[in-house]
């Protein structure tokens, strides 16, 4: 039996925008970084086990078979007997595009999308995890040389919210290259995101964080990470200056090597 695909989210896009944009044929990829944070770590992991990463593909490119999900909102992607080790649904995609019957569930976002799965009859251990969160265990080397505090504010849009015009802080495209974000929210002193793998990324970190309101998304993605690490919630702030003058919340809680035990590497052996 193959090992299953590794795949994520990164369909291509129109280049460039408007009447015209919508005529030229120039496409490339989103290359959203939170989306891009799946196939690292699950590279990281089998790595480590002296297995061979197979390519990933996005969605739109995977071919038939079964697929490995872990970072992202993309259960309804899902086929019956997919692999699920991180994943978590999308609050604003109708329930009836969930076709799957039957899955292989490691490990959840949070016990929203566990609950969502077991009204479906899908059996789902209660692990908890975003696998953004394991950057700093897998990739210790990568951060060796930064420093943190040095970064000020740091801002970090979700994908479909425009650039806030605002002298608060540093704006971070999340389009941007991924180890560059990477770092930029490792070195802040605090970050302000509508991204969730901002506020992901920061809380690994243990960054001071706040989420702002996102102006495209559901409230299900934040609310099932804040009661999947520990909190009833997290509060989203509608402005940047509100989210700045908030006290701290309490931290996220994750067992980042009992994450680890989750992943199915029996799958890729």
């Amino acid at each position: 039996m193959s090992a299953p695909q590794i795949v994520y989210w990164n369909p291509e896009k129109r280049r460039f925008r408007g009447r015209i944009g919508r005529r030229l044929p120039f496409m490339a990829p989103v290359n959203n970084f939170g989306d891009l944070l799946g196939p690292l770590v699950v590279s990281a992991i089998l790595e480590r086990h002296g297995i061979t990463t197979p390519a990933p593909h996005s969605f739109e490119a995977a071919g038939q078979g079964q697929k490995l999900f872990s970072v992202g909102s993309v259960l309804h992607f899902a086929d019956t007997g997919d692999i699920v080790w991180g994943s978590g649904r999308n609050g604003k995609v109708d329930v009836g595009l969930h076709r799957f019957e039957a899955l292989d569930v490691r490990m959840v976002r949070g016990p929203l999308t566990r609950a969502f799965l077991m009204e479906r009859g899908i059996d789902v251990p209660e692990i908890y995890g975003d696998p953004g969160l394991l950057l700093p265990a897998l990739f210790p080397e990568r951060m060796a040389g930064w420093q943190k505090g040095r970064g000020g504010t740091v801002i970090v849009p979700n994908l479909n919210d425009p650039a806030p015009k605002t002298q608060a802080g540093r704006i971070i495209d999340p389009r941007r290259d991924l180890w560059r974000i990477v770092q930029a929210i490792y070195e802040a002193e605090r970050v302000v995101s509508s991204s969730l793998h901002g506020f992901i990324l920061a809380e690994a970190f243990g960054v001071s964080a706040r989420l702002l309101r996102p102006g495209a998304e559901a409230p299900f993605k934040y609310d099932d990470y804040a009661t999947g690490t520990g909190r009833e919630s997290v509060p989203l702030y509608d402005d940047i200056d509100t989210a700045l003058a908030a006290p701290d919340h309490p931290p996220a809680v994750f067992d980042a090597q009992k994450m680890i035990d989750a992943f199915p590497l029996d799958a890729f052996r």
